[in-house]
């Protein structure tokens, strides 16, 4: 680098902002994880090390999610195959827009390390957020400590017309699309390098289908039930946002 900045004879002050960048973001790479697809001769691997690989990568974080820990308990060999077929992984940078309102996505989000804001205008629904302390609570006192940051966070949003969730990582994000076509009811932006896990909507659909057996059904009567979930807190005039339900809210889809 240093040989090209002085033969093409670029400016001192302009070689120095090039030099200090490009440490910084080495620096930011380096500590990041590593990703299976940076190593390219994983793919080389048998089918069922592979499987097996995917097995142990995702399966633990999939269970976070309540719906996903249900769907596990019903059928492990299910989970096995869509930590294998529809999972993957993406680094992403500071100020970088995972999402944006409006837009419509196939892929449902867990942020495996980072931190983010999630923005809503005042004019869209209204945030319904949580941050990764209230999973040492109980579903009833993190439904409370969550309607109580609303209220606080609206009364502060209205000074500006924007709603700001700040999240930190262990997060799941638009898990409605699962289940139904969704469209992201606000925006998430990155605020330091963040490592994020992506599963294909399309693609877990595809696989859960494809198994076919009485969980298929099952499932087939979970996404109804999130639909009309959602049709009713609209109806009722309360909010959707991109953010993941309430254990309580999926333990009364799932066992109804």
């Amino acid at each position: 680098l240093r040989n090209f900045l002085i033969s093409r004879k670029v400016s001192r002050n302009l070689g120095v902002r090039i030099q200090q960048f490009l440490k910084i973001a080495a620096n930011r790479e380096s500590h990041r994880i590593v990703h299976e697809a940076d190593i390219p001769s994983l793919a080389s691997l048998p089918e069922s090390l592979r499987i097996r690989l995917h097995d142990e990568l995702y399966m633990s974080i999939m269970k976070t999610s309540p719906v996903l820990l249900q769907l596990y308990v019903a059928d492990k060999t299910l989970m096995v195959k869509i930590c294998h077929a529809a999972m993957r992984e993406k680094s992403v940078p500071p100020k970088f827009d995972l999402f944006v309102d409006n837009t419509k996505t196939d892929l449902v989000l867990y942020a495996l390390n980072g931190r983010f804001k999630y923005y809503q205008t005042a004019e869209a629904d209204s945030v319904w957020g949580y941050s990764g302390n209230e999973k040492r609570e109980t579903p009833a006192k993190r439904t409370s400590a969550r309607r109580e940051r609303k209220t606080a966070r609206l009364t502060l949003s209205k000074l500006r017309g924007v709603e700001l969730e700040e999240l930190e990582a262990e997060e799941w994000f638009c898990e409605a699309a699962l289940w139904s076509e969704w469209h992201h009811r606000g925006m998430l932006v990155t605020s330091a390098p963040s490592d994020m896990l992506l599963l294909d909507a399309p693609k877990f659909c595809e696989v859960s289908w494809a198994h076919a057996n009485r969980v298929t059904a099952l499932l087939q009567k979970v996404a109804i039930l999130a639909v009309v979930y959602m049709d009713n807190e609209l109806k009722e005039g309360r909010s959707l946002d991109d953010l993941g339900w309430d254990e309580v809210v999926w333990e009364q889809i799932w066992f109804r």
